[in-house]
């Protein structure tokens, strides 16, 4: 599941700077391991698409990686799942969105 704050769902195809997704993470057996939270900020990391990535165990506590960095901030692992999404904006989901529209070169024109 993926939840947005009320800026994200405002314009969730564009997701300004202040929007938050929230995604629960679950194991093969759906229990939920992690919480991800994405939260947009405006000239924090351009390159990234100014997202500020976090992640929190089931306690609340902000996880940790293999190497016991806390996974906030500019997380190598989110940064490198993210650049493989398609879009522009990091965000798969938003993928999945323009994939169900056509092109706008390619959208019928009343005539």
């Amino acid at each position: 599941r993926t939840y947005a704050n009320e800026v994200a769902a405002k314009d969730p195809e564009n997701l300004p700077a202040g929007s938050i997704l929230v995604r629960e993470d679950y194991d093969d057996k759906r229990k939920r391991q992690s919480i991800s939270v994405l939260y947009r900020v405006k000239d924090y990391d351009k390159e990234h698409g100014n997202w500020y990535y976090l992640r929190f165990t089931e306690t609340g506590a902000i996880a940790k990686g293999k190497d016991t960095k806390p996974l906030a901030g500019k997380v190598t692992s989110c940064l490198e799942c993210h650049a493989k999404a398609g879009g522009k904006d990091f965000v798969f989901s938003n993928d999945a969105l323009k994939a169900d529209k056509p092109p706008k070169s390619e959208t019928p024109t009343k005539e």
